[in-house]
């Protein structure tokens, strides 16, 4: 009962009568990345992807300006990465490509519109893995040591290599959280609707893998054209 009376009540606050609907699409380039860590040596490919998204906008709560988008998000990044060990013939390497189809939902809580045509969005988008595809190797030298009391230690050289694929299930977080600014120029054609070209910049702020190397976050910057109705 409380849960209904809070719905009703959210329903009353919101202010409908200068929504907006959006259709965009767009292509974006996605480089991985990661702050400086011991123990860890990395590089990134810069690949291309793509966006398709619909939004509402002009969406009002107590007088708070909201924008919300549902979108599906196409990308993939090259990286190279090796684990720096304390033990000099110690290695782990990996290289290769990561691809990820996402659902993206995005709320956008700080909008500003200026001249009635440039609209500037910033908010958070909550992402969660669709599909996944690992095309990388990984080559791996460990060295072990056995204690042996009456003479030196036994020394064990193991080395495996193969396909990514077959050392883990899954590689992949399976939800993200970002951050995600929008700016976009309102270019009317008809009475009612608009064509909408825009820029995005978004970065994770979770990681994206769940396995070495971790920490990886994304950056992608989105160009884009959309088709705006006024309802």
């Amino acid at each position: 009962m409380k849960n209904t009376l809070f719905l009703l009540f959210l329903a009353l606050s919101i202010n409908t009568s200068a929504q907006s609907l959006e259709f965009n699409t767009g292509v974006q380039l996605n480089s991985f990345y990661h702050f400086d860590y011991a123990y860890m040596s990395t590089s990134f490919t810069t690949k291309a992807g793509y966006d398709l998204n619909v939004g509402i906008d002009d969406v009002y709560l107590n007088r708070v300006r909201l924008r919300f988008t549902l979108g599906l998000n196409t990308y993939s990044g090259g990286l190279r990465a090796s684990q720096i060990s304390d033990v000099p013939y110690d290695k782990y390497l990996i290289d290769g490509q990561i691809n990820k189809t996402v659902l993206r939902l995005g709320l956008y809580p700080v909008n500003f519109r200026i001249k009635k045509r440039w609209n500037i969005n910033i908010g958070t988008q909550f992402s969660a893995l669709l599909h996944e595809k690992v095309e990388a190797v990984y080559d791996e030298r460990i060295v072990s040591f056995t204690p042996n009391p009456n003479e030196y230690p036994e020394v064990e050289l193991i080395e495996s290599s193969g396909n990514l694929n077959e050392r883990h299930d899954s590689y992949n977080a399976k939800y993200y959280v970002g951050a995600n600014i929008r700016v976009a120029y309102d270019i009317p054609i008809s009475e009612s609707y608009y064509l909408v070209p825009q820029y995005s910049f978004y970065t994770t702020i979770s990681s994206e893998f769940i396995e070495f190397p971790y920490y990886v976050k994304s950056m992608q910057h989105m160009l884009g054209i959309g088709i705006k109705k006024k309802m």
